[in-house]
């Protein structure tokens, strides 16, 4: 399963934790891999993981997940790996 790194980025919190954050996409081979997927993985540090379950208001309850900011190097790389990934998996948009 091929994967590229979109980019691993550090920075403080307002209330001096720290998130990090790994970003990188993974997919499949159409031609020689199945099922076919694209899928994103995003690593995060225990320490962030723990300050969010610790403010959410009940396990149930959905709590959003922002990275650290991309850059526009970033956002222009992370855009260009999907069209990869994508036409590799799925194909080329005709």
């Amino acid at each position: 399963m091929p994967k590229e790194q979109i980019n691993y980025v550090s920075e403080t919190m307002h209330d001096g934790t720290s998130s990090c954050a790994e970003v990188a996409v993974h997919w499949t081979n159409a031609a020689t891999e199945s099922p076919t997927a694209v899928k994103l993985r995003v690593v995060m540090n225990t320490d962030f993981l723990r300050l969010l379950i610790n403010s959410a208001g009940s396990p149930n309850d959905p709590t959003p997940v922002l990275t650290p900011a991309l850059s526009r190097k970033e956002i222009n790389n992370f855009i260009r790996v999907l069209r990869k990934a994508r036409d590799q998996a799925y194909g080329r948009d005709e």
